[in-house]
């Protein structure tokens, strides 16, 4: 917790202004309740990333910091109970997603839906959208399977994310529904293909260490640890090592060399690696 502190007194003059909760599942951590409150206390949003599986001990902490509460994002792996409970390998799981989601809107709080494409549920994009609607969240993001040594059956190529990429652009032009496909589905191409380049967002694991980024080498390539240095020393780190990371880019690119996964979060995989 004093590292949280820390931390959230040295991001504000860096622009920081929300925090968002990943994991795991948020609630898990013993310091759920303070985590937020502390949050709340320095004047930044919130929200948090869940599964689903339960809402009940969401519910206390929700209302009491309803006023800074941006949404919920709940993890959807299908457009139907056999895909969804499939890929999470736990029968039950889509009706508890449903049900969460129910209790949240009813409850009068935002619900966005964050949805990983693989090679099970490529098909479901339009009915994943229609879920969206049915379950009342307000968005969709698509990221796609980021590739590691235990789910390559399920990474898709990359002309199936290019294809995937424009599908969801063109129903976001067709719906004027709020669907964000994410870097790891496909990037927007170039030097800055990924947003997270130019510093857009700090994330930090439970270690209190700045990761490049959550969708590198699993848990996130590491930057430097805030026991260790102040935040504008691994500002100053995690600049060069993006600077860099462009500069391969822009080498490759001048060679002609662009290869499967430039423009996903792969190619940050490789160059950490």
């Amino acid at each position: 917790m004093d590292l949280l502190e820390q931390l959230l007194a040295d991001a504000l003059p860096f622009g920081a202004r929300h925090v968002a909760l990943t994991g795991g599942e948020p609630h898990l951590h013993p310091a759920f309740e303070q985590m937020v409150e502390t949050i709340t206390a320095f004047g930044y949003t919130w929200h948090f990333v869940s599964h689903g599986q339960r809402s009940e001990p969401y519910l206390p902490v929700m209302a009491k910091h309803r006023d800074k509460l941006t949404h919920v994002s709940l993890s959807v792996d299908g457009a139907d109970a056999e895909t969804h409970d499939t890929l999470r390998n736990r029968p039950g799981a889509f009706e508890k997603v449903r049900a969460s989601a129910r209790t949240y809107v009813e409850l009068g709080y935002k619900v966005r839906l964050s949805v990983t494409l693989n090679q099970q549920n490529k098909t479901q994009v339009e009915a994943l959208v229609q879920l969206a609607r049915e379950w009342s969240a307000y968005g969709i993001n698509f990221a796609g399977t980021i590739p590691t040594d235990w789910n390559q059956e399920l990474v898709l190529s990359d002309q199936q994310s290019l294809e995937l990429y424009h599908q969801i652009l063109a129903l976001r032009e067709q719906t004027k529904f709020d669907l964000r496909p994410v870097s790891s589905l496909q990037g927007r191409g170039g030097v800055n293909f990924c947003r997270n380049l130019n510093l857009h967002e700090a994330a930090f694991n439970a270690r209190g260490e700045l990761i490049f980024c959550c969708d590198t080498i699993e848990d996130g390539a590491l930057i430097g640890s805030i026991k260790e240095l102040p935040l504008y020393e691994l500002v100053k780190r995690w600049l060069k090592q993006s600077a860099d990371l462009q500069i391969q880019r822009a080498e490759r690119i001048a060679k002609g060399n662009l290869g499967e996964k430039f423009d996903t979060c792969a190619f940050c995989n490789a160059f950490f690696n």
